[in-house]
């Protein structure tokens, strides 16, 4: 109930009705009472679904920040990436929806090679700050060239992208 209060609040607020409506107010004032009232629950519950003690851990709070963007990220390009395809060059439902498996494909190949350079290193947090980097430069490629990028290239950059997405889910594991 609480996420699809807090959804359909900012869903009509700002699109389908103004920010100051009487209905979108009580909506998002609503969802800050059941929010309230789940981290209370939290705190006093005694076996919560998470503990908030280990959120206090700077390691886990951190890690569980990057890995609900990382994933954020993840769900939105794997949604999006099949209408943009559709629309942009004309591809067929089937044919966008063939053109995820370079993305999936990615980063697979992205977390085996973390992983496999965790298991040889010391230093398990690199691969990590390299995949933030490709996947940073590639959207941003895509971003600015959108209108000059073919099927391929789009392709390709979606690779790099989910390459550096793919090298965080094994660290992030461990860490958390």
């Amino acid at each position: 109930v609480l996420a699809m209060v807090w959804l359909w609040g900012l869903d009509c607020g700002g699109v389908h009705y103004p920010w100051g409506l009487p209905d979108v107010v009580g909506l998002l004032v609503l969802a800050i009472l059941l929010s309230s009232e789940f981290i209370w629950r939290l705190n006093t519950a005694p076996d919560p679904f998470i503990p908030s003690e280990i959120l206090k851990n700077p390691v886990v709070a951190m890690g569980t920040i990057t890995a609900m963007l990382i994933m954020g990220n993840y769900i939105g390009i794997t949604a999006y990436l099949p209408i943009y395809m559709e629309l942009s060059f004309g591809l067929s439902a089937s044919q966008s929806g063939l053109s995820l498996i370079p993305f999936m494909s990615g980063t697979v190949v992205g977390a085996i090679i973390a992983g496999r350079f965790m298991a040889r290193s010391a230093r398990y947090k690199r691969p990590a700050y390299v995949g933030l980097v490709f996947s940073v430069i590639g959207l941003g490629l895509v971003g600015v060239f959108t209108s000059h990028l073919s099927v391929v290239e789009i392709e390709l950059v979606m690779a790099g992208v989910s390459i550096g997405l793919g090298a965080g889910f094994p660290i992030l594991t461990v860490a958390i």
